[in-house]
């Protein structure tokens, strides 16, 4: 049981004082004002001196980070941008594709798929965000424009030859 004492707990609709937040077995199992909870002397206690205890940050579109990149398509690179975003309180992270080739957009899904369950030390990657390459040529904002595909009736996304199936579990947001 670990014990996070005197903090101020961020909930979904207000910032609580002086709580604390009891986690057993990984889970939250009670949030109450601190001076109203009992634990066992074996807890481990972590006394937050009035900082805040937030939930981990849940990051859904993270194309890199210290010069690495998604597109390179490697478990390593991944491993690096999850290791650096949980510095900042990502807990959970898609990578997040660019405009690309096929080729370098099936490679960069293999990747995810591979890294995903991993423990790096850092963010867990649950899935990915394939950004493009249907994007509007008028609004492709940093997108490669030259590279971004018009949409068609024929090509639909489960037709990405290579790349992980998406009928296999895998999560994907875009």
């Amino acid at each position: 049981m670990v014990v996070i004492i005197n903090g101020r707990v961020v909930g979904p609709h207000k910032v609580l004082e002086h709580h604390c937040v009891v986690i057993e077995d990984g889970r939250i199992k009670q949030i109450a004002p601190t001076v109203q909870v009992l634990w066992p002397e074996n807890a481990q206690i972590i006394d937050a001196h009035d900082g805040f205890v937030a939930p981990g940050f849940v990051d859904m579109h993270i194309h890199g980070a210290l010069g690495r990149d998604t597109m390179e398509g490697t478990v390593e690179a991944l491993a690096q941008i999850a290791k650096f975003h949980a510095a900042g309180g990502t807990t959970a992270m898609t990578p997040t594709t660019t405009t690309h080739s096929a080729e370098k957009i099936a490679s960069a899904l293999q990747a995810i798929a591979d890294a995903m369950g991993h423990d790096f030390g850092g963010a867990q990657i649950v899935g990915a965000h394939v950004e493009g390459p249907y994007i509007s040529r008028e609004r492709s904002g940093a997108q490669p424009a030259p590279k971004s595909s018009q949409a068609s009736k024929e090509r639909r996304h489960d037709d990405n030859p290579g790349g992980p199936d998406p009928g296999r579990g895998n999560r994907l947001t875009g």
